[in-house]
């Protein structure tokens, strides 16, 4: 089962969740252990798509320089396994499919663990993994229309006025008042060469053309945008090197060769996470919609290029010292969570100016 952007799961979330988190807070109510007497063992539940999941580093990495004796754990499902392996500070990793979710509560109840932070923002299953987990103190979000707080000791509210990883930061401050940090991450090392094509050489770009999420359609940039933005930067020199996950192999290879440009080379579908961050860090820039790579691409600390539409920069935005956003002309960037529906088409990623793209890069590049 596909566990990224299932209407089914969404649905099952939302007509199973309630109930179960009534049941869940009357079980944490009645079962509910002491408040921890140490503050060493913490598990954070990170069940987020690839940006939100590198965006979580900003709270384990505060966590561990908070006291560097805490014992951080990651629960995730297999969809961001290779993205929370990129992560640093963590002493250990536990990866479930969802359909295993119970296997999930039953470790975290063996743990014992002193503290849970919860960093679903929406879905009510994280919620409910918490409230059954026997943890000895839980934090999580208290997001508007959700009734997810019922599950939680400390619920926290849920901003659309900060930056994502802010929140995320939030979890740990209602804990320890001090608490700072910023999203961090670290390259993997390199187990075995890249099987890049031989044309592929350096300076090259990495173009990704296609968002993830329920509105994805809505966040991409029109084709004849990117022909033209790639063959302008192939005319200057650069090769171009398009990144997709597999179900966008067809589309980005179709797209290859209409362009008819053997300075470009699509890798959609032939690299894994841990390969694409390699390629990332060793491109000259990154040119993509808003969208996990180009938040992995932002904290690689390689130049990014952030094509925005709905999604707001302030909220979603590349994270970087070496980044440019780009926004349509007038935009209403009106998405906070990212599965709202959309009732305008006043400013999407589509209406993006190639200029304002070309002269993003150059900015950001030059400088």
């Amino acid at each position: 089962m596909n566990e990224r952007n299932n209407k089914w799961l969404k649905k099952v979330d939302f007509l199973v969740g309630v109930p179960l988190l009534v049941i869940a807070w009357l079980y944490r109510r009645l079962t509910r252990p002491n408040r921890p007497k140490t503050q060493h063992k913490i598990a954070v539940i990170v069940l987020g798509a690839i940006g939100d999941t590198l965006l979580t580093s900003a709270l384990i990495n505060a966590l561990k320089s908070n006291n560097k004796n805490f014992n951080i754990d990651i629960y995730n499902t297999l969809a961001n396994k290779d993205a929370a392996e990129l992560l640093s500070n963590v002493s250990n990793r536990y990866s479930y499919p969802l359909a295993k979710l119970p296997a999930m509560v039953a470790k975290l109840r063996t743990e014992r663990y002193s503290i849970i932070l919860d960093t679903t923002q929406w879905a009510r299953v994280g919620a409910i993994i918490t409230a059954l987990s026997n943890a000895e103190l839980t934090v999580g979000f208290k997001t508007a229309g959700q009734y997810r707080s019922l599950a939680y000791d400390v619920a926290v509210e849920h901003s659309n006025q900060k930056h994502e990883y802010e929140n995320f930061l939030a979890l740990g401050k209602a804990i320890f008042l001090d608490l700072y940090g910023k999203p961090v991450i670290k390259l993997p090392d390199a187990k075995q060469p890249l099987a890049l094509p031989a044309d592929l050489t350096n300076p090259y770009i990495i173009c990704h053309q296609y968002p993830g999420g329920s509105n994805q359609p809505y966040k991409r940039w029109r084709a004849d945008k990117w022909r033209e933005l790639i063959t302008t930067l192939t005319n200057t020199g650069y090769n171009i090197a398009l990144t997709g996950a597999m179900t966008d192999r067809a589309e980005c290879e179709e797209f290859v060769r209409n362009l008819s440009n053997n300075k470009v080379f699509s890798l959609a579908g032939k690299l894994s996470l841990r390969e694409l961050a390699r390629l990332i860090k060793d491109s000259f820039a990154v040119i993509s919609v808003n969208t996990g790579v180009m938040h992995l691409a932002a904290l690689l600390d390689v130049p990014t290029v952030g094509i925005h539409g709905p999604t707001n920069p302030r909220r979603w935005g590349a994270v970087g010292r070496r980044t440019a956003t780009v926004l349509p002309q007038g935009a209403k960037t009106f998405l906070n969570l990212g599965f709202e529906t959309l009732s305008s088409d006043d400013a999407f990623a589509r209406y993006v100016s190639t200029q304002d793209v070309l002269d993003a890069f150059n900015e950001l590049t030059c400088a």
